[in-house]
């Protein structure tokens, strides 16, 4: 199984999608990548995400 994954959480209407692969200090994966349109799909078809479309925003932590 690879370290490298996506995940998906909707907490309080709003979709969280996180790039995990910690070995690789989280570089997205040909995988990671291809997985996306599926993740993206998946929460557009959940009412409860509210999903619409913005411009992203990037924060430092």
């Amino acid at each position: 199984m690879s370290e490298a994954r996506v995940t998906l959480a909707i907490v309080n209407g709003i979709a969280h999608l996180t790039f995990d692969h910690p070995r690789r200090m989280n570089p997205i994966t040909g995988s990671m990548w291809q997985s996306l349109p599926g993740l993206l799909d998946a929460v557009t078809a959940r009412p409860e995400a509210g999903a619409e479309q913005r411009a992203p925003r990037f924060t430092e932590e």
